[in-house]
């Protein structure tokens, strides 16, 4: 018998003292005091096993190595054209909020100047083949049910040379570029590394790819990228509207935003994605930047912070109210990169020019 225990960030174990008969102990969590500090160091490596995991760690890692670097960035010679910078900004804007993207650009520096290239060499991914990925039962039927199917071979394949690369030297995997039902295809060859079929593994990483962290309290704004919910009719509206016109609020202001609609997970979605949790699920919208899914919304701004903040109701959600009482619920934030794409292709399909041509060349040109 041991005692352990773990969450995503924390473990916990309970050791035990040589030199006491306890037969219902498990021998391996009977430690010398001499083997203490190697024991630690296993148990830390089995928290942080995963490939991200030993990702994230070595960045944090380089981060205060170079803490000292970074911080001479922001020495006291500065602080005359910061000051100058702030009065400049005031009464409007406290300009105080722009270190973070300042200090964030230094940090994201460290790491793109001091990781190895690549992160993940091709032997560690073999590695993480070879010891901690294990063929799921739906691999049989993904792969047509066909006999003698070297699945790690194949995984190795995919993990160090690509689908493309992969498919010639293996015809049994689902060919996601042929045309035809390309979307379904992805999506099948996708589930390849899954360990079942229902894993939400590859939404739950496009969700951190696109979606913002909030590790603290801080109100939630509504601004580009925030995804909400009506809760009276509960459809999903994507915000479009402009940073600097979500900021520095004076009176009610008119938000922009574009109705999305659930994704039913095969060759329909035509569109781009937004992955977010909701109720402890993950769910995909499909998001499909037309002028008729356009909607507006009259938002007051809280006092004092020149904004439209989000606010509990009675059953505890956030929810931004708009001036006719409507309540969207908040959903999630994108970043600010994911949102600004959004925008593109949203103006691009309002910068279409509609105009006269001979019919027969416009159909052999036609997409």
């Amino acid at each position: 018998m041991g005692l352990s225990f773990h969450t995503d960030n924390s473990r916990v174990v309970v050791l035990g003292k040589p030199g006491r008969n306890r037969p219902d102990v498990d021998p391996k969590f009977v430690v010398e005091e001499a083997n203490l500090a190697n024991v630690a160091v296993d148990e830390f490596s089995r928290l942080a096993s995963g490939l991200l995991h030993a990702a994230s760690l070595l960045g944090l890692a380089k981060i205060r190595e170079n803490s000292r670097k970074i911080i001479s960035k922001f020495n006291s010679d500065l602080d005359p054209g910061f000051l100058t910078h702030l009065a400049l900004s005031l009464p409007v804007e406290d300009a105080s909020a722009h270190i973070t993207p300042l200090l964030v650009s230094e940090i994201e520096s460290v790491l793109e100047d001091v990781l190895p290239h690549p992160l993940m060499p091709k032997k560690l991914l073999e590695n993480w083949v070879d010891n901690a990925w294990t063929p799921g039962p739906h691999l049989g039927a993904l792969f047509g049910n066909k006999q003698g199917v070297d699945y790690h071979r194949v995984a190795k394949d995919l993990a160090t040379k690509g689908f493309k690369e992969a498919i010639k030297s293996e015809d049994t995997i689902p060919n996601p570029n042929a045309e035809k039902d390309r979307r379904k295809k992805v999506r099948k060859a996708a589930q390849i590394f899954l360990p079942s079929p229902d894993s939400t593994s590859n939404q739950r990483f496009a969700r951190l790819m696109a979606s913002r962290t909030f590790y603290g309290e801080k109100p939630k704004a509504l601004k580009l990228g925030s995804l909400v919910q009506q809760l009276k009719s509960g459809e999903y509206f994507l915000c479009l509207q402009p940073i600097c016109d979500s900021v520095r609020i004076r009176a009610d202001r008119v938000f922009i935003f574009v109705s999305m609609e659930k994704s039913d997970g095969g060759a329909s979605d035509y569109a781009s994605h937004v992955v977010f949790k909701c109720d402890g699920s993950i769910q995909e919208l499909i998001y499909d930047p037309k002028s008729y899914r356009c909607f507006t919304a009259t938002f007051r701004p809280e006092k004092g912070v020149a904004e439209v903040q989000a606010k509990k109701d009675r059953s505890g959600r956030l929810a931004f109210t708009a001036t006719n009482r409507t309540k969207y619920l908040w959903v999630d934030q994108l970043k600010t990169a994911h949102a600004q794409r959004a925008v593109e292709q949203f103006s691009s399909d309002l910068s279409r020019v509609g105009l006269t041509e001979s019919d027969w060349l416009r159909r052999l040109f036609d997409k």
